[in-house]
């Protein structure tokens, strides 16, 4: 819109009332009379140059109020019958079925892979609610340490056992002290990863099934009293070579390995009981000790019932997979609910915001015809005035000349006052007929609202209880 049109609507200059005494000022009304009262005019013509001057100045005065009047009410009939264009209800009312369509598609589509993960979650529910019935468990199944923190664990014991049995059997070890830690080390692995493996094993024992029990106790059965001949022939081999290191301190010839076994063996069948020596003892007392830690650690680690760990961690992973996507459904549909919703809602503000300005066009318009009907009055009433002040010293046959000189040139432009109130009522018609339409078009939009929102939370409500 051009600067000038903005003018012709905003700016109401032209129709202030005519001011009286700047009109006199401007016409020099009383120079005038006193020109007419002077003894050399005329008392018998008739002078109308000061009834031109007058009508002149009212006459355009009125020409160019009435012509800006006119322009900003077709302006304003324009923007009346403007103000709420747009307002397609029946378009709007489309959209919103076609995204409740929408929805019942995100529903059916992501229906099959919900009822899926469901059924997962409730199978892995049931088996897991039979597996701690059948074995009356009323705790959590236990989790499994980090496997770094496992193996620094079996790490540090089977170092401390290598520690010791290389300060005791190095020294003695005929083949030399380097042999004697390479044994050490060797022992110490055996020691704990055997005692891992029998501890492990022995979980199988808690199973429902015959035969884990039996492969449980067997393992137990057989590994424990491994573990206590292993360390008996470690006790029984350490105190041999201590006697054999002496033997060949004092000038004895060592053959080679063959000869320590040879003597050990001799010495279990000949004195069983026998330990030898305190240092060969202590070596086994720490050797069984480290043993039972690494069986202990064998049978905590993990859960001690076999398979409880993993039925329930199968049972968490199959609800949290559903719980994420039923949540995720969820959200999904409450977005496009409340976009939905923001949508109508903003229909609703456009229709209420298209129904004031149509009717703040309207007042306007008749605000309009109430200023131009106070500037038709004022130049009625300066007219009067001025005619009276300076016809009161002249005969009547001048002074219906002039009246008749100013009608003729004042009322022509004061005639468009049929027009500009038959305008206004143009106005007025456009400006009613598009706020009904707002107001139509709004309650039809609230109707629709709660019908959606009724429909849309009838949708989550049913997927919430097929799915909860």
């Amino acid at each position: 819109m051009g600067r000038s049109v903005r003018n012709a609507v905003t700016d109401l200059a032209t129709l202030k009332p005519i001011d009286l005494d700047a009109v006199e000022k401007e016409i020099r009304v009383q120079r005038a009379i006193d020109e007419r009262n002077t003894p050399e005019a005329s008392k018998e013509e008739v002078d109308l140059s000061f009834a031109n001057t007058i009508a002149d100045r009212l006459g355009s005065a009125a020409t160019i109020a009435s012509k800006d009047a006119i322009g900003r009410l077709v302006y304003q009939r324009t923007q009346a019958a403007k103000a709420c264009e747009g307002l397609d209800f029946e378009k709007e009312k489309n959209q919103i079925r076609s995204r409740q369509s929408e929805i019942r598609v995100e529903i059916r589509r992501d229906e099959d892979d919900l009822n899926y993960a469901f059924e997962l979650f409730q199978r892995s529910k049931a088996f897991f609610d039979q597996y701690r019935e059948e074995r009356s468990l009323v705790r959590p199944a236990k989790r499994g340490e980090q496997f770094g923190t496992l193996m620094a664990f079996l790490a540090i014991i089977a170092s401390i056992e290598a520690i010791f049995n290389a300060i005791f059997l190095a020294p003695v070890d005929p083949a030399g002290i380097v042999f004697g830690w390479i044994t050490a080390v060797l022992i110490s692995l055996v020691n704990v990863g055997l005692g891992f493996a029998v501890g492990n094993g022995s979980k199988l024992f808690n199973s429902i099934r015959i035969h884990a029990k039996i492969l449980g106790a067997t393992i137990a059965l057989i590994g424990t009293p491994l573990l206590f001949a292993f360390h008996y022939l470690v006790m029984k081999y350490r105190a041999e070579m201590s006697l054999l290191g002496e033997e060949v301190e004092a000038g004895g010839e060592y053959i080679g390995l063959s000869e320590l076994f040879e003597r050990t063996w001799v010495a279990i069948l000949e004195h069983p009981f026998a330990v030898g020596d305190m240092i060969s003892f202590i070596v086994f007392i720490v050797g069984v000790f480290i043993a039972c830690l690494a069986i202990r650690k064998g049978f905590t680690t993990g859960d001690p019932y076999p398979g409880y760990t993993a039925a329930q961690a199968q049972f968490e992973v199959n609800r949290a997979g559903f719980v994420d996507r039923r949540n995720g459904h969820l959200d999904e549909l409450q977005s496009l609910r409340d976009d939905v919703i923001d949508q109508i809602d903003q229909f609703i503000r456009d229709a209420d915001a298209g129904k004031t300005k149509a009717l703040n066009w309207a007042q306007q318009s008749r605000a309009l015809l109430q200023s131009y009907r106070t500037f038709t009055n004022s130049v009625d009433t300066t007219a009067s005035q001025l005619i009276e002040r300076y016809l009161e010293p002249i005969k009547g046959r001048e002074k219906t000349a002039v009246r008749k000189r100013l009608k003729e040139r004042i009322e022509p432009a004061l005639a468009h006052a049929a027009d500009i109130e038959a305008l206004v009522d143009d106005v007025v018609e456009a400006a009613e007929r598009g706020a009904e339409d707002a107001r139509e078009a709004r309650r039809d939009a609230d109707e629709l609202r709660t019908e959606t929102i009724a429909s849309i939370d009838k949708q989550i409500a049913d997927f919430k209880e097929k799915f909860d």
